[in-house]
């Protein structure tokens, strides 16, 4: 059973009065275990992702970039990257690039890009520069990591399960998860709780989101990459800091016998 509403009292007012039809009488009580976010965990602030417009291809095959190799089930690649260096298919023609067959993805950017960060902003933050055929007016570099913070889920959110975008591995443990959105047209790419990052956000910081590992960044930061004419090719993404009492730090997820991708 199920009910929805424009708000949250709205809904709990719905499903009440569902409950009754189906009772055929009396008053329902609603008892939410875990509890309800209360007004203390609301969303704190956005930080921003850069989203790719281009797709690339590598020549690479998962199981060599992997220390771990590739996991059997889910076809992902398993423990940290080796150091070994992608090797892009084609030349690079935007500033934020992602691997396509890659799992998960690498982040791949611009030397135009990554200068618009000092070296204190990235001194903690491991890249590797790539390969490709052709010429360009940049290098290129994959964001190797680590990751300073993962993506959480939210007590009570739903999760996206067509064409695997929320999974666990039964044989790696890997999981995966894409929220729904909580309301409509918001595009949020992930969770993070506030409090695992310095207390003084930093103004770029790495991120294990379902994709892979990305760049995330303040609003300062985003801003002074919007003011930056000569980057393209990549879309604003947002990710939310929300408190420890909202996060789902193990969410319960479905574990495929078999992955299709």
């Amino acid at each position: 059973m199920r009910a929805e509403g424009v708000s949250l009292e709205e809904a709990q007012v719905n499903l009440c009065m569902a409950i009754c039809a189906w009772n055929g009488d009396g008053e329902a009580l609603l008892v939410f275990d875990p509890p309800l976010p209360s007004a203390n965990t609301t969303p704190l602030e956005d930080c921003f992702t850069l989203n790719f417009n281009e797709g690339v291809r590598t020549k690479d095959k998962i199981k060599d970039l992997y220390v771990g190799g590739i996991c059997p089930l889910c076809q992902h690649g398993i423990g940290l990257r080796n150091k070994r260096s992608l090797n892009l298919e084609k030349t690079p023609k935007s500033d934020v690039l992602g691997t396509l067959g890659l799992r998960p993805k690498s982040f791949v950017y611009s030397e135009s890009l990554l200068s618009l960060f000092s070296t204190a902003e990235t001194k903690r933050i491991n890249f590797r520069e790539v390969e490709f055929p052709g010429k360009s007016r940049n290098r290129y570099y994959e964001l190797i990591g680590p990751a300073l913070v993962e993506q959480v889920g939210i007590f009570g959110g739903e999760y996206l399960t067509d064409f695997h975008q929320s999974w666990a591995c039964k044989r790696c443990q890997r999981k995966e998860f894409c929220l729904a959105p909580s309301q409509p047209g918001e595009l949020i790419d992930g969770y993070i709780v506030r409090s695992d990052l310095p207390e003084k956000l930093p103004s770029v910081f790495t991120f294990k989101s379902r994709l892979g590992c990305e760049l995330v960044f303040n609003r300062a930061m985003w801003a002074k990459i919007l003011a930056s004419k000569f980057l393209k090719g990549f879309a604003e993404g947002r990710v939310k800091l929300i408190n420890e009492k909202l996060a789902d730090r193990d969410p319960k997820l479905p574990q495929p016998s078999k992955f299709e991708w």
